[in-house]
């Protein structure tokens, strides 16, 4: 049975509202097993502005008139000298986004907030409550979430509270998205764990459980609550063999939340692969009821039909998958396949754009741009 983890990104799984128990908190860290870092992580770094930042503002922003906020929103637009583009391969600080002119939408958000304070806004930040987005690799799944910052003219002890009609959001979803969901006000604290928590997840990702720990740890030291990072350093010891530490971390997080299903999906995995099977059975009842249909439940069966050559049940199944997250660029790939080997190239290549349009990073936008002019000429033949 090959692993299968769960780590989130940004925002979990809402859990009940219940008051939860207080639980004596396990032994978090286990520095000696883990060889040390070669990059320091400072939770002061994450919000630092650049000298070249300072400069853009200095030009784009300072120099205009008018509505300061709305002075650097238009310094950031996409048709902009920034240029700024999307691209979730790597979550970045500040600095960093600048730099690269793009990122995922927390790193974009970092940036603009550090820009906003830099101009003397008042910042603050908010969580999105959106469903979440799936992703997976390396039988790991990644639940993502969204974020956005909010800005306001700061205020003294004097000035009427205006309410959040007198700030202006900056998201970097498409227009009027975010605007219709309800959001929770996050500290700046969150904000910064939640960084350090990404980059936990994606180097974990990409099978580097070794330095994901000092992340995840930054993360928890950062913000003591955030029990998604906590989670997060539970996967770390389930890569790195340390079953016990990670069932701790688990079992603590299913005691104080017990809806927490991404906390539940990672113990029932754990016990299973260590063959306690009647204890992964209970959790696995646990699951059934709060999460029916898993991440990829349709898309899994979706793909096992393909393989059986049973393509037009195939496409049923991966549709359906599609239907409870219209985002997913790996369910339009493969409804892509399913197509052409019904002989549907049509169908073929709007999925390929599909797949295309919802890729969370630029490789992979190229990946399925080679293949629509592959089929292209295939269909020139």
């Amino acid at each position: 049975m090959s692993a299968r983890l769960i780590i989130c990104l940004l925002f979990s799984v809402l859990t009940g509202c219940a008051t939860q128990p207080k639980v004596a908190q396990p032994a978090l860290f286990h520095d000696n097993a883990f060889a040390l870092s070669h990059t320091e992580l400072r939770a002061d770094d994450v919000l630092k502005v650049s000298e070249p930042m300072k400069e853009f503002l200095k030009q784009h922003v300072h120099a205009g008139n008018g509505d300061m906020r709305v002075r650097l929103y238009q310094a950031l637009k996409k048709n902009s000298g920034l240029m700024l583009e999307y691209d979730a391969e790597e979550t970045l600080n500040a600095s960093e986004a600048f730099e690269r002119k793009s990122g995922n939408c927390l790193s974009l958000v970092l940036m603009t907030a550090a820009m906003a304070r830099e101009l003397g806004l008042d910042v603050r930040f908010q969580n999105v409550r959106m469903d979440d987005s799936w992703t997976r690799t390396d039988h790991i799944l990644l639940a993502s979430g969204h974020v956005n910052v909010l800005l306001g003219r700061r205020t003294s002890a004097f000035d009427l509270d205006l309410g959040d009609h007198a700030s202006l959001i900056i998201d970097f979803l498409p227009p009027g998205v975010a605007m219709r969901q309800q959001v929770d006000i996050i500290s700046e604290k969150r904000i910064v764990a939640m960084y350090f928590n990404n980059r936990a997840a994606e180097l974990l990702a990409r099978g580097k459980a070794g330095e994901a720990y000092w992340y995840a740890k930054a993360a928890i030291t950062t913000d003591p609550d955030f029990s998604i990072a906590i989670n997060t350093l539970g996967v770390v010891y389930r890569k790195q063999a340390m079953f016990a530490e990670a069932e701790q971390l688990f079992r603590y997080i299913v005691v104080t939340q017990p809806e927490n299903v991404v906390a539940l999906s990672n113990l029932q995995e754990l016990l299973a692969n260590r063959q306690r099977h009647t204890e992964a059975a209970e959790i696995a009842t646990q699951l059934a009821k709060l999460q029916p249909e898993p991440p990829f439940y349709f898309l899994n069966q979706g793909k096992q039909a393909y393989l059986e050559g049973r393509f037009a049940d195939a496409r049923k199944l991966i549709e359906k998958e599609l239907r409870k997250d219209p985002y997913n660029e790996e369910s339009y790939f493969w409804l892509a396949r399913t197509y052409f080997q019904l002989g549907n190239l049509q169908k073929t290549e709007e999925n390929l754009q599909m797949a295309e349009k919802n890729a969370l990073t630029r490789k992979s936008q190229d990946l399925y741009y080679k293949k629509r002019q592959s089929l292209a000429l295939l269909a020139q033949k």
